[in-house]
């Protein structure tokens, strides 16, 4: 089995991206493809290739593959073109055995418990999620069946050809892949049944409001990436490995700034939680008085940016507010 992750980039690089470098690093038996105009800046592992590759290249092999012109695809639209990787980058995939998508904003656990998993060794397509095309971790088996799967997608056309991101490579992509008889799917089960077992292969991903999206849990758990592995650990002393963490919406300044990412992107072991990136090492930190204060302020913060952006909106277009909000780091 022979793994490429494709992962087109355009833009500056994140702080945060040598803590997605360093966790692609401890899963040697997968290779991460950047693709993007300007290569990170910093060293990266032998298994995360940077392959130079302008957004126009993208858009023309788009159009050799759909004849659809679109001079919108690029940022998060690109997403939408995540169900198509198999064809618009076969070249790339020739030597592969499977594809997949995920996002930067994560950091991956011991994958190879997943794929030497039989259950998965006979699947087509792995997600983690219980019913969704995961956008930030899925895997594909790389055949002709799947690759051409993306055309079962309803209307995609038309949603590849719009303005704003339609997120057709989750559940759109889904309901395509499901469609197919022919193609074996596997989903991780609802986060809550997965947590039960050894290894949860559910998306450990976090919310706006610092929560742990689908589950029904109230208590705020930590989360740690330690030496290659990701830990879910509770106030009650539950630890669970999970697949991977992803720090979707704990990326705002005010989650990032109480301890500073830049000094910690070099340890082998990470922290992450409701109040965002840190050295909080003990669930029961979170809540208390220290801990409870912290998150409760940036609830206000992110509240203020939610409604500053509808505002904004009402007076100026989508790209000037983004020029706004990024020049007041909302």
């Amino acid at each position: 089995m022979k793994t490429a992750m494709v992962i087109p980039y355009v833009g500056q690089w994140p702080a945060y991206f040598p803590l997605f470098a360093k966790s692609c690093e401890r899963n040697p038996s997968l290779t991460f493809l950047i693709l993007s105009e300007k290569p990170p800046q910093q060293d990266l592992p032998a298994n995360l290739k940077w392959l130079p590759m302008s957004l126009a290249e993208i858009h023309q092999r788009l159009f050799r593959l759909t004849g659809i012109r679109n001079d919108n695809l690029g940022g998060h639209k690109l997403c939408d073109l995540r169900p198509f990787y198999g064809l618009l980058f076969a070249d790339l995939l020739e030597k592969y055995t499977h594809w997949g998508f995920c996002d930067i904003d994560v950091m991956f656990g011991d994958l190879s418990r997943l794929t030497s998993d039989p259950e998965f060794q006979q699947a087509d397509v792995f997600t983690a999620h219980h019913d969704i095309m995961a956008g930030h971790f899925s895997l594909l088996r790389n055949k002709k069946e799947v690759n051409e799967a993306c055309y079962q997608i309803k209307n995609w056309r038309e949603k590849l050809q719009g303005i704003k991101t339609s997120a057709i490579d989750e559940e759109p992509f889904m309901q395509a892949l499901a469609s197919q008889p022919h193609i074996k799917l596997m989903k991780a089960e609802r986060f809550d049944s997965e947590i039960k077992k050894k290894y949860c292969r559910h998306a450990i991903t976090f919310t706006f409001q610092g929560h742990i999206a689908d589950t029904k849990e109230k208590t705020p758990p930590l989360v740690k990436w330690d030496d290659g592995r990701v830990w879910i650990e509770w106030l009650d002393g539950r630890v669970v490995e999970g697949i991977y963490v992803h720090f979707m919406a704990i990326k705002h300044w005010w989650h990032w700034s109480q301890w500073g990412i830049r000094d910690n992107t070099t340890n082998n072991v990470n922290y992450f939680s409701r109040i965002g990136f840190g050295k909080v090492k003990k669930a029961g930190d979170l809540i208390s008085f220290k801990g409870r204060l912290i998150y409760h302020l940036q609830n206000i913060l992110w509240k203020i940016k939610v409604s500053s952006g509808r505002n904004l909106r009402k007076v100026f277009s989508e790209k000037r507010v983004r020029n706004i909000k990024r020049w007041a780091r909302l």
